[in-house]
Formats: structure tokens, C-alpha cells, sequence
């Protein structure tokens, strides 16, 4: 419950609150951030924001609450007022804080178009570890050694957990608040808010360990192309690459009668590149694809192609995604695909030149510009032009469909007049039997019947030509 509450007290509703005539009461010109869910980076400054404005909006209420103000008659505002109410409001807010700080990190690195896979499991199990720091009895933490431990751990079992770290500033809030003689909080509240967060800690660790690449083999083997892994330990990062190499040869992606050549040409390249240019690779600012093409793609051939094709793989969607934001971008009322399309083209390019004052206004762009009023005009005939043929197409389908009916119409009234027909045989057959005239009068009703159907079928024939030529001069 406490965690909705930060996130309403980041929507543009605490905006609205605070633009209010309450301006003259609480003289606050900081607004809070809208909160976005699936905007994971925005945590950090959201959460920040809402401490900061969190006394204006405490003043606000407080002056709601003394008549000097009329409450909004809203779900919202009553959301906030009870999120101000919260006297360890702070301490949980706090608690998130330090806790998105751990996971921003992991994110903003993460967040690239560069080959990232080598490091990302370890830099996964340290942010699990991280957040296992905080709840998990320190024993436990020293058994995990390696990714696989990481994925197998069960992060439920109670019996290695602890008491929760709530982070320094929260803690720190919950020591003062002790210290008091008139306590805002009980000792109970305080246990109920570690337990929320314990709780919290172990959805975020389960869903990190649930959709993270570490449970996969492969994935954990990529560690070997990291350089600093090179530098302090050739013999794992070979071994490592021979399991990389079994996975890809029984995928069919690498010919097995190579791997030797491979794993040879590797363990030459960790030998010969000196120790020093792997020790100081930097995952921030270099690029690990334009490490290796300028140290193997010459000397190194045989081990150039596997590593070139590990490296191709991705590590998650950050470039999707920032797409979606960019569309959003570029995307105004009424817009078409080719629009769009268009947009986003203008808008790749200019980031690839590094800004507008770089593009190059070339001679065939200026004839494109010239020409464009020429394509529109052509392009709205061509429209036109696709519109009657759509129109045309929908009037012979809805022609066909009236044919397919009647000709359906057709079928069945003959097979009523079939079984009409041998009823009534049948009828006559009886009377001729039996003498009796009853059954002579139920089969001329059955024939009278079969004769009225057999009109329809004929003047059903004659609509059914007429439809065909219909159809056929279209």
C-alpha cells in the first residue's frame, strides 16, 4: 500500500494541489514529477521530488483541514491527504530511494546500443547480491560464489534472512524517531514497515532472478570475453569458451572440426595482448566489439568470426524501447505511416551526424526538395485512383455475395421440392394401399406445395442470369 502512495504522490495530481490558491500558504514553486510505471529510470528524480515537496504538501492539507481552503471533492486528493497522514511516510519513501539508487545503476548501464553481454551477469549477481545485503544473513551471502549459486538461491527460505536494512536515511529516521519522548510511530508500526520491505526485497530479487540471462549457460559463459576477466584468469575464460563453443557447434552455428583452432587461436591472443590493455578496459566508455576487431581481425582470423557472432547477440530491448519513446516524439494528430516512417528516418540521421549543423545539403537533396510537390501530387492520384478501385471492389463483392445467395436460395428450394415430392408418392402409394382418401388429400397438399416452390425456383433462375450479367458488365 505504501508504495502506491509514493506513486500518487508523484502523479500531476500533487501538481494541481500545490498550483492552487495554496501558493500564497505553502510558497513552494517546486512541483513534483508525473510518475510513470514502465519508466524505470524516472524512479530516482520521482522520488526525490516527492521529499522535497512533501512539507508544502503536508502545509496544504493542513490548511484544507482548518477551512482556509475547500477540499477537491476527488479520489486523488483523498489518496494524498491519507499519504500525508502516513507519519513513516519518510521512511518508506527513503527505503524506495535507496533502493532504486541500487537498481539504477544496473539499468543506466545497460541502457546502450554496445555489445553488453559479456558483463551482464556479473554485474547481475552483484546487483542481486546488493539487494541481498539487506535482508539476507551474511553466511549465507559468502556460500554464493558463483552465478549459478545466484539462480539457485531461494531468497524465501527465513531461515537465512535477517533483520531488514531499510537504507541509511531511513534508519536514521527511525533511530530519531526513537529518541523522541512523543513518538509519531509505534515500535509496532516500525516492524510492520520491515516487513513490507522485506516483502518488496524479495519480489524484486525473485523477478530479477526470474528474467534474468544468468540461467542460461550460455549466457554465463560470454563471460569470457570480458578483458578484465582475460587478465586475471585465462584458464576460466578458455574453459568457459569451450562450453560456449559446444553450445554453438551443437546449434550448427560454429563447424566442430574448428573449435580446436579456435580455443588455440584465443588462448594465443589472452598471451600475447598485453596484460595491461586488459586490465584497464572500461565497460563505461570503451566499446568491447571495437576492442577485439582491432587486436583479432588481423592477427588473430581464426577466433575473430565466433567472437564477432557472440557479439552479435543482444542483451535486452533498450534500443526498442527507446524507439517507442522516439515515435512518441515524432508522432503529431492525423499522421500517416509514411509520415512517420519519414520522421524517424530525418530523425536517425541526424543523430548519426551528431546534430542538424552536420547534415549535408547535397545537390540530388536539393532536387528531392525541388521535386517533392511533384510526388505529393502524384501520390494523391495514386490514392485516388486506389480508392475507386477499392470502391469498385467492395460493389462486385457485395453483387457476388447477393449471386452466392440466391444460388444458395436455389439449391435449397429444389431440395424441399425433392422431399415434398417423395412425401407425396408416398401419400398416394398409401391411399392406393388402403383405399382411403385421407392420404389423397395430405399428398396434393405435399404436390401443391412442391408446385408453389418450383415457381420460386423458376423466377429464381431468370434473377440469377440476370445477377451474372450484372456481375460480368462490371
Amino acid at each position: 500500500m505504501w508504495v502506491r502512495v509514493a506513486c500518487i504522490l508523484s502523479t500531476e495530481h500533487t501538481e494541481m494541489a500545490l498550483r492552487q490558491p495554496s501558493g500564497t500558504i505553502t510558497s513552494c514553486s517546486t512541483f513534483a514529477l508525473k510518475f510513470v510505471p514502465h519508466r524505470w529510470v524516472e524512479n530516482v528524480p520521482v522520488i526525490e521530488r516527492v521529499l522535497e515537496v512533501l512539507p508544502a504538501l503536508r502545509q496544504y492539507k493542513k490548511a484544507i483541514d482548518d477551512k482556509k481552503l475547500k477540499a477537491p471533492d476527488t479520489k486523488f486528493y483523498k489518496q494524498v491527504a491519507a499519504g500525508c497522514a502516513d507519519p513513516l511516510l519518510e521512511v518508506k519513501l527513503h527505503f524506495m530511494l535507496s533502493v532504486a539508487k541500487i537498481l539504477q545503476a544496473f539499468l543506466l548501464r545497460f541502457q546502450t546500443d554496445k555489445p553488453m553481454l559479456p558483463f551482464i551477469v556479473s554485474d547481475q549477481v552483484n546487483l542481486v547480491l546488493n539487494l541481498l545485503a539487506r535482508f539476507v544473513n551474511t553466511g549465507t551471502r559468502d556460500t554464493l560464489k558463483t552465478a549459478a549459486d545466484v539462480c539457485q538461491f531461494n531468497v524465501e527460505q527465513t531461515e537465512n534472512h535477517m533483520q531488514v536494512d531499510m537504507g541509511f536515511s531511513a534508519e536514521k529516521l527511525i533511530r530519531q524517531q526513537a529518541s523522541m519522548k512523543t513518538k509519531k510511530f509505534s515500535d509496532k508500526d516500525v516492524v510492520i514497515v520491515r516487513q513490507d520491505a522485506k516483502s518488496m526485497l524479495i519480489a524484486v530479487c525473485k523477478k530479477t532472478l526470474t528474467k534474468t540471462p544468468m540461467s542460461y549457460v550460455a549466457a554465463r559463459n560470454m563471460m569470457c570475453l570480458d578483458p578484465r576477466l582475460m587478465a586475471s584468469e585465462p584458464d576460466k575464460c578458455s574453459t568457459m569458451l569451450r562450453r560456449l563453443l559446444s553450445t554453438c557447434a551443437d546449434a550448427k552455428l560454429v563447424d566442430a572440426n574448428t573449435c580446436d583452432d579456435v580455443l588455440s587461436d584465443f588462448s594465443n591472443f589472452m598471451r600475447t595482448t598485453p596484460r595491461g590493455d586488459l586490465e584497464s578496459f572500461d565497460v563505461t566508455n570503451d566499446c568491447i566489439d571495437s576492442f577485439f576487431h582491432q587486436r583479432m581481425f588481423t592477427c588473430h582470423k581464426k577466433a575473430w568470426p565466433v567472437v564477432q557472432m557472440l557479439l552479435v547477440l543482444s542483451h535486452g530491448q533498450a534500443t526498442v524501447e527507446r524507439g517507442f519513446s522516439v515515435n512518441k516524439e515524432v508522432v503529431v494528430e492525423n499522421q500517416q505511416l509514411q509520415s512517420l516512417v519519414a520522421r524517424r528516418i530525418i530523425k536517425d540521421y541526424i543523430n548519426v551526424v551528431k546534430g542538424v549543423a552536420n547534415v549535408d545539403i547535397s545537390h540530388p537533396m536539393i532536387v528531392s526538395v525541388k521535386g517533392a510537390r511533384a510526388r505529393y501530387m502524384n501520390d494523391l492520384s495514386v490514392k485516388k485512383e486506389k480508392q475507386e478501385q477499392d470502391k469498385k471492389a467492395q460493389k462486385r463483392k457485395a453483387e457476388e455475395d447477393k449471386l452466392s445467395e440466391m444460388q444458395s436460395d436455389c439449391k435449397r428450394l429444389k431440395t424441399d421440392i425433392a422431399q415434398l415430392t417423395a412425401n407425396a408418392k408416398k401419400m398416394y402409394d398409401k391411399s392406393e394401399a388402403t383405399g382411403s382418401i385421407s392420404f389423397t388429400t395430405q399428398g396434393n397438399a405435399l404436390r401443391r406445395s412442391a408446385d408453389k416452390k418450383q415457381k420460386l425456383v423458376d423466377k429464381l433462375f431468370k434473377d440469377i442470369d440476370a445477377q451474372q450479367l450484372v456481375i460480368k458488365q462490371m
